[in-house]
Parts: structure tokens; sequence; C-alpha cells
């Protein structure tokens, strides 16, 4: 489904995490669904990334980055959710619930 979504560009990424045998299993489907992933495995699981552009993999290492030296912040948050398809609506409440933002009126 997430690799349907990805390729159909309902999203530019999608990230799953499966137990780490059924990585390969994952992998193929990926591929067989006409898009890329990379996979980081920690404590026998894998994190797999979906995605169709090779952009958003430069994305997506970047926003990695950012991570890494800190506590998020709004453009983090909201950038983070529009890469994986989230709604304006859903990247606003999230926005509103964690203390970004005060009024998620429009």
């Amino acid at each position: 489904m997430y690799s349907q979504q990805v390729f159909a560009g309902a999203k530019l990424a999608a990230s799953i995490t499966v137990k780490d045998e059924l990585g390969e299993a994952v992998l193929a489907v990926v591929n067989q669904e006409g898009c890329s992933a990379i996979t980081e495995v920690e404590d026998g699981w894998a994190t797999i990334l979906i995605y169709k552009y090779d952009f958003v993999l430069l994305l997506y290492e970047e926003m990695r980055a950012r991570q890494s030296s800190g506590p998020p912040s709004l453009l983090d948050v909201w950038s983070t959710g529009k890469l994986f398809g989230y709604s304006d609506y859903e990247i606003s409440q999230y926005l509103h619930d964690h203390g970004f933002v005060d009024s998620v009126s429009m």
C-alpha cells in the first residue's frame, strides 16, 4: 500500500518498520511497485524508507541531519509532514498539540 501511494504521487515518501527478516520481502514489493527504498536496521527491526524520486532521499537525509542537531523546529515538523503526505489539517493539529502554534484556525 505504501509503495502504491508513493508511486501514484499521493505522498513523496513513506516509511514502514518491520522485523528484520521481513525486510527483503518488503523491498521486493517496493521494487515491483516501481519505487526505491533504503533500509536502516536496528535491534532486529528494519525501517524502510520508500521513495520514487531521487531528490526525496536528499531531503530525507538533510532532515535526519537536522534532527540530530537538536529539537525540531516548526519548519522541521511541517516539512516532515509534507514529505510523508500528511494533510494540511493533520499537520496543523500536530503543530498545535505539540505547542508549536497557539491556534490552528484558518
